[in-house]
């Protein structure tokens, strides 16, 4: 940052980093144009956090025009006010004219940055050591020189750092000498209070200073290479280093304090001889406990150039090292306390801090083995990250009842969560007795998946994988009417709210009012320092239900528009979980509760999800939302982070698919698969076959892409009972249930009700002994297909293919013959489907319907015309008939039996022969039934016409005489024309028809292969 660019609030001069797990962050830089100058920064992480803080930089005894200190600092949080104080009269500061003290007010990410130029004034030589800077809200700060020197001659260096506020520093430093001279290996002490006494290695008070003075320690006050100081009250030390006898290569850094807190290992120092791409010569400081054993990368110090252990002369327990020549990522371990620095240097460069030193509280790792879902039980395990820092931790949970939190009585570093709830660590230091708390992280059970297709049931459209979609299932999407933002119902399902309204620092008048289409608008006044102002608003329902929570297209009083000095919390029973869908990435998350908010999470399910809007954000223009299934309580906190104005946020609440339970057995539809307890699972009953899934989801929403989502579930007999929710679905008076085949074997109903007798019905509503195992959702038998017409018996009017259809085979009533049970064209239904308006039906059917038995006729009956007083047969031939019945009509109407007497024989045969016919006979018309074992129908053959013929009065015998021609070809044949002896042989001839055959046997016979066919030509 140039310095014309210093006492002005920006944004883009500050890093904020993240990790999944424990990290060391430090900034190394070298000076770009010559390369003469270095320095670094090493990141103290959440120690670095703090409200009062004291300046250190280079005292420059012979400035140069380049010499520039500086101070700087990040809020943390919004609307944080910053003070700097303690500011010398005659100071100047770059790109600032104002007064003093300087007051600025930061956002979260903001700093502002002061500087001075040594060179300006001897008062800004070292004008900036002991400013005072205080904040309201935890700051980050980063002090020093750039450039600058301890000494007086014309060598320069940056010297940077970060450091940390008042409540971590001390009274007690250990201090090791650089390669440097006495005259920059200098110590930097920076009182806060008063009458603050120096001591260094045991000796007794050199000096007393007072808030914001300061004392420089010269480098011959070292002893053996170490420096040991003590104070009567905390101060502020910083540490000048050299790394050769050149002015020019130095550096300075922040130094920790004694502490007997200060634990852990230190890993790692990525690649300490670089700075980019330069290479330099790098080393470690170590202070440890005397007897404590240290090592390089695990590897004993013998192995390294190393000095010590090296006694500290006024703290004897404490001893220290100095190890060179090192590379590449350096860790450093101690079976006991551990402060370390590293060093590098490169010609006239020189860089160097602190990587360890500064306790922090515990901190929490997520580690899921399962991310698809989240952190969540039972994938997640929390780790304590820096275990290393704490004789011992114990873990603590709060089930969110109100009674706070409690111990688990879990005190190693893992635990595995079993329990939904928010959960904390609180690690002890026992020399101290000092107690550290951990920040509190929700931990959700995963979100429920009933059908194990990986989309939570929150976002899943079809959540039992039956292929009918949720809402189908049920009563569909319901307002949620808030105009009485206190209690209300929805309108069906006999569903009932209350509301609860809640505030903190919050004065408006009315924090919470709601309309009648499910539009609520909070409103929060100005934050005014106070560490919160919110309001909340808790629903709770009488039973579960689906909820989804959205912003409006459209408010209907005030603004209520999101923006970003607002903070949300949706918060659902820690039994159950809320998910977020946010395509495009329209907020930002706060994932681990750590108080950061991050971008880039457009999916995220948990019991509470922290949010915040990236940008102000246009009724209707957005596209998240957040869902929840099957939950009674659903809070929502509303949290104005502003200290200038207060501010209004609109959302709307909708029940989604409202749940239906058609079978009473205390599952929703929308869960179970088998809505009518018939024993057929919906899967089968949607379309009417059976559906494989294929597992594959490429738009993620939950329905097997196998089916399609256009589709609705089928009614087979159109009589509007869903075939899913129809104990009849082909209206023959026959229950569903007895159509599987399986009744008596996988499935029972006792009391003929059509519905599964149970008991064992699982969580997926389908009883158990129709599945292959215990809720394994697949069935456990084969669904009866008697016919093997792929069209399931269940919905197959004729169900055993021998087209007699199952009403009648069952035995059932059905006289105007459609096909269904009843005998009126006109059916009703009651709601589960059965006809109502018949007779009988729904009863054990007979076997019937269920045994193919087919009829059929290979050869029909014909018209036959006989003589009056002839015997003629009528036949038919048919292979599966093994019972006859003739019977006869003489109006082709009405048909009446045939009994064997004495003009029938054989009527219940193949065959009925009429004896002796008589005249009367002529016209009528016969036909027979065929029955056979297993078809409740029979089959009727074609009806045949018998033609009787009276007797004719016939003259016998008649002569025909024909004269043979002169022809020799046809010497002894003639031709005779028969019919010229038609009226010899009858009187009335003109109204008779004539048949001639060869022999009077075949005549009488009526052979027809003795008929003679040219009557008018026979050659004889």
């Amino acid at each position: 940052m140039p310095p014309t660019q210093t006492s002005t609030v920006t944004n883009n001069r500050g890093y904020i980093i993240e990790a999944q797990n424990s990290i060391y962050a430090s900034v190394r830089m070298i000076a770009a144009t010559t390369g003469a100058q270095a320095g670094a920064l090493v990141s103290k992480g959440l120690a670095a956090r703090g409200e009062t803080f004291r300046i250190g930089s280079y005292t420059n005894e012979n400035p140069q025009d380049n010499y520039l200190n500086f101070v700087s600092v990040m809020a943390t949080e919004n609307n944080t006010e910053v003070a700097f104080s303690n500011l010398p009269v005659g100071l100047i500061i770059e790109n600032y004219s104002g007064t003093t003290p300087i007051t600025v007010n930061l956002n979260k990410g903001e700093s502002y940055t002061i500087a001075t130029n040594s060179n300006e004034s001897t008062i800004n030589t070292d004008g900036l050591i002991g400013t005072l800077v205080n904040s309201d809200k935890p700051i980050v700060v980063n002090c020093g020189s750039a450039n600058g020197s301890f000494h007086n001659g014309n060598g320069r260096d940056y010297g940077i750092d970060q450091i940390v506020g008042l409540d971590k520093v001390g009274t007690e430093y250990i201090f090791v000498k650089g390669d440097g001279y006495d005259g920059w290996e200098n110590i930097l002490i920076v009182a806060h209070y008063d009458n603050t006494s120096v001591s260094i290695n045991g000796n007794t008070a050199i000096a007393t200073i007072n808030a914001g003075e300061y004392y420089l320690i010269e480098g011959d006050q070292y002893i053996n290479g170490n420096m040991y100081v003590e104070t009567s009250q905390p101060v502020f030390a910083y540490q000048g280093i050299g790394a050769t006898p050149s002015e020019a290569n130095q550096g300075m850094y922040f130094v920790p304090p004694l502490s007997c807190e200060t634990r852990g290992n230190l890993n790692n120092i990525a690649n300490i001889q670089s700075i980019g791409s330069i290479d330099f010569e790098g080393g470690v400081s170590i202070v440890t406990k005397a007897g404590a054993t240290v090592t390089v990368n695990n590897i004993a110090l013998s192995n390294f150039f190393t000095t010590g252990p090296t006694a500290v002369t006024g703290k004897s327990d404490y001893v220290t090292y100095k190890i060179v020549d090192l590379t590449g990522n350096i860790s450093v371990q101690s079976t006991d306390e551990l402060y370390c620095a590293y060093f590098n240097f490169n010609g006239a460069a020189t860089s160097g801090s602190f990587y360890s030193g500064f306790p922090t509280p515990p901190e929490i790792n997520f580690n899921a083995v399962f991310e698809s879902l989240g952190n969540c039980i039972p994938n997640v395990t929390l780790e304590v990250a820096n275990m290393d820092n704490f004789d011992s931790v114990e873990w603590f949970f709060d089930n969110g009842s109100g009674s706070g939190f409690v111990t688990t009585g879990i005190t190693t570093f893992q635990i595995t969560p079993t329990v939904s709830g928010t959960y904390k660590l609180v690690g002890e230091l026992l020399c101290s007795g000092l107690k550290l708390e951990s920040l509190e992280v929700p931990v959700s059970i995963c979100p429920d998946d009933r059908d194990t297709d990986g989309i939570p049931d929150n976002i899943d459209i079809d959540n039992d994988n039956d292929g009918i979609l949720n809402c189908t299932e049920s009563y569909g999407n319901q307002i949620i009417n808030l105009s009485n933002i206190n209690s209300g119902s929805i309108p069906v399902g006999a569903y009932t709210f209350s509301g609860t309204t809640t505030v903190a620092n919050n004065t408006v008048t009315t924090p919470i009012f709601g309309n009648s289409e499910g539009i609520f608008t909070s409103e929060v006044s100005v934050k005014t320092g106070d560490p919160e102002s919110s309001t909340t608003y808790q629903l709770n329902f009488n039973k579960p239900l689906n909820l989804l929570v959205s912003y409006p297209d459209t408010t209907f009083s005030g603004s209520g528009i999101l923006n970003t000095n607002q903070e949300f919390i949706i918060r659902v029973p820690s039994s159950r979980t809320i998910t977020l869908l946010d395509p495009d990435d329209q907020l930002l998350i706060d994932s681990d509760f750590d108080g950061i908010y991050e971008t880039g999470i457009t999916q995220i399910s948990a019991f509470e999800i922290r949010f915040k809007s990236k940008t102000s954000l246009a009724f209707g223009a957005a596209t998240f939302s957040f869902s929840s299934h099957g939950v009674n309580q659903i809070t929502y906190i509303h949290k104005n982070i502003s200290d200038t104005n207060g501010n209004q946020a609109s959302f709307q609440i909708a029940a989604t698919c409202v749940g239906k339970d058609n079978d009473l057995d205390g599952v929703d539809d929308s869960l179970d698969l088998d809505s009518d307890n018939d024993g057929i699972p919906d899967f089968i009953e949607n379309q009417g076959e059976l559906v494989i899934l294929s597992n594959i989801d490429a738009d993620s929403n939950g329905l097997d892409d196998v089916y399609d989502i256009t589709a609705t579930p089928i009614d087979t007999d159109n009589d509007g009972v869903l075939d899913v929710y129809d104990l009849d679905s082909d209206n023959d008076g026959i229950y569903d249930l007895v159509e599987t085949g399986v009744l008596g074997t996988n499935l029972s109903d006792t009391d003929l009700n059509g519905i599964d007798d149970g008991p064992n019905f699982g969580i997926n509503g389908w009883t158990d002994n129709a599945e292959t195992s215990a809720d394994s959702n697949q069935i456990g038998y084969t669904l009866s297909d008697f016919d093997n017409n792929t069209v399931f018996s269940y919905i197959d009017l004729d169900a055993d293919g021998d087209t007699c259809f199952d009403v009648i085979e069952a035995g059932f009533s059905d006289a105007n013959m459609d096909n269904y049970l009843g005998d009126t064209a006109t059916i009703t239904v009651d709601i589960n489907g059965l006809v109502t308006n018949a007779s009988d039906g729904y009863t054990l059917p007979n076997s019937n319907y269920s045994t193919s038995a087919t009829l059929s006729i290979t050869t029909q009956p014909v018209d036959i015309t006989i003589c009056e007083s002839y015997e003629v047969s009528i036949a038919i031939i048919s292979d599966e008939a093994e019972t006859f019945q003739w019977e006869i009509s003489t109006d082709g109407t009405t048909w009446d039996t045939v009994i064997d007497d004495t003009n029938y024989n054989n009527s219940q045969t193949a065959t009925l022969t009429i004896i002796n016919t008589p005249i009367t006979f002529n016209n009528n018309q016969y036909r027979v039934k065929l029955d056979r074992s297993g078809n409740g129908c029979g089959l009727y053959s074609e009806s045949m016409t018998l033609t009787v013929n009276a007797l004719s009065n016939v003259n016998s015998p008649v002569i025909l005489i024909q004269c043979d021609d002169a022809d020799p070809s046809t010497l002894g044949y003639s031709y005779f024309n028969l019919t010229e002896a038609n009226d010899e042989i009858s009187s009335n001839a003109i109204n008779e028809t004539f048949s001639y055959y060869l022999t009077e046997a075949s005549a009488k016979l009526g052979d027809e292969t003795s008929l003679i066919l040219l009557q008018t030509q026979l050659l004889l």
